[in-house]
């Protein structure tokens, strides 16, 4: 499931937000060296979404919280 399919799980539609998502997912995938196609990818997206719906809006602070979980690795 990619980032914008889990946005639109929560009813994040705006393009903005969609936007910042994407650029987000796209930034922490590239970093940690993972296919965006990959189950690290979804992990990531999921994650990316749960900070966003948890008031994170910082870009900066979104991609340093993707990736965090200990399913990745």
């Amino acid at each position: 499931m990619s980032v914008t399919d889990q946005a639109l799980k929560y009813g994040i539609l705006s393009a903005k937000e969609l936007a910042l998502l994407s650029r987000v997912f796209d930034e922490a995938c590239r970093q940690r060296l993972v296919d965006d196609h990959s189950l690290e990818a979804e992990i990531i997206a999921e994650e990316i979404v749960a900070a966003y719906r948890h008031g994170v809006r910082d870009e900066d602070e979104l991609i340093k919280t993707a990736g965090t979980s200990s399913h990745i690795g």
